[in-house]
């Protein structure tokens, strides 16, 4: 894309002229096993809410979804609460690029996390740390490393390594997929643990930004001189007793495909039998199909670039995903 969007969460409320407003309260589901940080959308994620990104920065006219979208999803467990943000977009930056132009986490694409294990609601945001998760910058081999100072005086969670992520380069779009440290949080926040009914504030914000490096300066600017406690900035997450797994029930398809890119072998896992894989280039014509599939597809035949992969599972439920043929 060619201009910059903020985009601040889908979960927060536009607040229209008053100051009375109520941050959103949401139930965060707990995962009934420990999530790998991959990059890579485990089959469990699919008994988790999603939040889609849908209030812009002033003045923004949103692009058509085909151009870009934006969404997450949350669950926890006793150790960590999970995070992943899924990227569509059509021009992203690169890490050449990022290199070149020597540009930081902050000035290019990327999630930003704000996290206040205490749910303060200091208006200064001295007990908040915010949390960086690029698709390139301007050195780093691991783009999804996070930043750890806080604001103000830089003190909260200063140099605690609280934050594990990994990131899944899609070619058209990328996954970023984060836990962070529940015991280092509440260390860091003066509490004695953080658990089952235990509120946390919290915001996420999409930057895109490529293509427009000049203008740097205005990312991350919604969030700047805001109230704490204002519904646009931040939501409230209840860290909920409800238990899910990856099989919720007969009926519910989860399905994760990799690696993505793929050069030879495409794997898949999936909690339902599948019927039928299709894959489909860019012009929708079938190129590869598979009856009753057992586990991957060799694609090595393929020709490089763009495909669509779609699932059927024996009880009709239908799934679909774009790889890279590499």
């Amino acid at each position: 894309m060619k201009k910059i969007y903020l985009l601040l969460s889908a979960c927060a409320l536009l607040l229209v002229g008053t100051t009375m407003a109520q941050n959103r309260v949401v139930l965060v589901k707990k995962t009934a096993t420990p999530i790998i940080i991959d990059g890579q959308e485990d089959a469990v994620w699919a008994q988790a809410d999603t939040f889609n990104i849908w209030n812009w920065g002033a003045g923004k006219t949103a692009p058509n979804e085909l151009d870009f979208k934006a969404y997450f999803k949350l669950l926890w467990d006793d150790n960590y609460l999970y995070f992943i943000g899924f990227i569509d977009d059509d021009d992203l930056m690169t890490q050449e690029r990022a290199a070149t132009l020597g540009l930081q986490d902050w000035e290019v694409d990327c999630w930003e996390l704000y996290w206040s294990p205490n749910n303060s609601k200091l208006a200064n945001m001295t007990q908040m740390i915010q949390v960086r998760l690029a698709y390139a910058n301007k050195s780093s081999a691991d783009p999804t490393a996070s930043t750890t100072g806080g604001w103000g005086d830089g003190s909260y969670l200063n140099g605690v390594n609280f934050v594990k992520a990994a990131m899944n380069d899609l070619g058209t779009g990328y996954i970023i997929e984060a836990s962070l440290d529940l015991a280092a949080s509440a260390d860091a926040a003066g509490l004695e643990g953080i658990g089952v009914n235990d509120t946390v504030g919290f915001n996420a914000i999409a930057n895109d930004i490529d293509g427009e490096e000049t203008n740097r300066e205005n990312i991350g600017g919604p969030i700047v001189g805001a109230q704490w406690n204002q519904a646009d900035t931040l939501m409230r997450l209840i860290l909920s007793p409800t238990v899910v797994s990856a099989i919720k029930n007969a009926n519910s398809f989860a399905w994760r495909v990799y690696p993505n890119p793929v050069a030879n072998e495409l794997r898949f896992t999936s909690n339902i039998t599948l019927s039928s894989l299709e894959i489909y280039n860019t012009e929708g014509k079938l190129v590869l199909k598979a009856i009753k599939p057992n586990g991957s597809v060799n694609v090595s035949l393929l020709p490089a670039g763009l495909y669509a992969v779609k699932a059927t599972a024996t009880n009709g439920k239908t799934y679909s995903q774009k790889i890279i043929k590499k």
